[in-house]
């Protein structure tokens, strides 16, 4: 028992000596110890998302607060500063596998992060080199179904049998 004491009294010294040792090379962040997690993915997400939605459409914020709560979800209350390349790279590998998310979105979200990161340095919550390397998102679009002439023509002869009497105006506006 008193070994175990011991123990945790030299752990405890120990982090102080690494404070102190931080404090004097001028790298100490008092916010990375804070209980309210200043640094926390969830919590600087959030306040990203309360500017976003400012700043842009609400369609198109509407598109990205569910694609950012699916980073949120993965991250939650991570310090910023600790997701590196690595952990990026399983949370795209996870999408991939597991999401049922085309290339196309994969890849906006990943830009979204990316935005987000640089909004994170700008407003100076961490420092440029505390950015994480992203990965490279390599996607095809996919080609969208058309209907060819003979179909075309098919449903416009039917539409023309349909509304001729009625509202031949509606025939004509879908011809062109």
């Amino acid at each position: 028992n008193t070994r175990k004491k011991v123990s945790e009294s030299q752990q405890s010294s120990r982090f102080l000596n690494g404070l102190r040792f931080k404090a004097d090379e001028n790298s100490l962040d008092p916010r990375d110890y804070q209980s309210s997690n200043p640094l926390g993915f969830r919590t600087l997400a959030h306040k990203w998302l309360d500017y976003k939605r400012d700043e842009i459409s609400h369609g198109s914020f509407q598109s990205l607060r569910p694609l950012v709560g699916r980073a949120i979800e993965r991250f939650a209350n991570i310090n910023v500063k600790e997701i590196r390349y690595a952990e990026l790279q399983d949370f795209l590998r996870d999408l991939r596998k597991n999401s049922g998310l085309s290339g196309k979105t994969i890849h906006n979200l990943f830009s979204h992060l990316h935005n987000f990161w640089v909004w994170l340095v700008d407003r100076e919550e961490i420092r440029s080199d505390q950015m994480p390397k992203f990965p490279e998102i390599h996607y095809e679009m996919g080609w969208r179904k058309t209907t060819d002439k003979d179909t075309q023509e098919l449903i416009l002869s039917e539409i023309w049998n349909l509304c001729r009497d009625k509202t031949p105006r509606a025939y004509f506006a879908i011809l062109l």
